[in-house]
């Protein structure tokens, strides 16, 4: 008794622990494949396992709610989910613009009493045989198991720009190299600049309050974006998906068939041309890099910082 003080306050039915008999189960689970992305939510249905007659009977009777922790570290988000009037099958609906990189799901069994006697015959007799756990408000009386899945750029429905890494140049002789199976960053599709082109990008980049990001869109992220997209279509159009390297499992490929699909485009048997979907998919990135330089070149000359425009075509 003096270690489950300890450790928790009362006796606790984890897959873990043994203070409860063999026969007693509590845990909540979700099919990824299952996993629905709307305007605003990932739409997550949970199913409850629970066999416990004493547990069930706290929840039955509204002394204990079944409740599912939702966490993503590295988007800093955490909320409980209470599931009122207990069902075996419950829809999560968690903000996905809250939650980044990784989603982790567990469910709890949380008493509500402010203080009472809990005895229950499914205790485990080796430890617990005869006892009267009393329970307060906030006891933790169950736990599942951590469940977790990854959210990719394709999932969370961000632009489709956000696939690419800029990376610098293995090769000093060669400005531009894009790899679709970088050894660091396997699941981008990584642009290499050498140190001229890296300087050139981040400097306009960065120039007037990214005025020019448009245009870098355009020129750098463009031609990549319609090599990946043949990759795309060659792994569909190839008999059984063979025919080179696979890139299926691979975030980016994934992003790319959601996003086109979105806009109606299907590439299993997409055999239009690849630059249209390409700047379809990144928004009108042609007009929108025009548009840039334009409305830039008009700031410089409303400041009287451009005299004379002219050269080579």
């Amino acid at each position: 008794m003096s270690v489950m003080k300890i450790e928790f306050p009362v006796p606790v039915l984890a897959l873990e622990r043994d203070d409860y008999k063999e026969e007693c189960v509590f845990d909540i689970s979700f099919n990824q494949e299952d996993i629905v992305v709307s305007d605003e939510f990932l739409e997550v249905k949970t199913i409850c396992e629970f066999s416990c007659r004493g547990l069930q009977t706290l929840v039955d009777s509204g002394k204990a709610d079944v409740i599912i922790l939702v966490s993503s570290s590295a988007g800093s988000f955490r909320q409980a989910f209470v599931i009122e009037n207990y069902t075996e099958e419950y829809l999560l609906k968690i903000p996905k613009f809250h939650v980044k990189s990784t989603v982790k799901i567990r469910g709890y069994i949380v008493s509500k009493v402010s203080d009472e006697i809990f005895s229950c015959d499914e205790f485990n007799d080796l430890y617990f045989k005869n006892v009267n756990a009393r329970i307060k408000k906030g006891d933790i009386l169950a736990i599942g198991e951590e469940r977790s899945f990854p959210l990719d750029d394709s999932e969370l429905e961000k632009p489709i720009s956000s696939i690419f890494s800029i990376a610098r140049a293995r090769d000093e002789s060669k400005s531009i190299e894009v790899y679709f199976d970088d050894v660091e960053e396997s699941e981008k599709i990584v642009i290499a600049l050498n140190t001229e082109m890296s300087r050139l990008y981040y400097d306009m980049k960065d120039f007037n309050h990214g005025s020019f990001r448009g245009y870098l869109t355009g020129i750098i992220f463009y031609p990549a974006l319609v090599e990946a997209i043949a990759k795309v279509c060659e792994h569909y159009q190839t008999e059984d998906g063979v025919g080179g390297a696979d890139y299926s499992d691979k975030r980016w490929f994934r992003a790319i068939v959601r996003q086109a699909v979105k806009r109606g485009y299907n590439m299993e048997d997409y055999t239009e041309s690849y630059t249209e979907l390409a700047n379809v998919l990144l928004g009108d990135t042609a007009k929108n890099a025009l548009i840039s330089v334009k409305s830039t070149i008009e700031d410089e000359m409303d400041n009287g910082e451009i005299s004379n425009l002219g050269g080579r075509d």
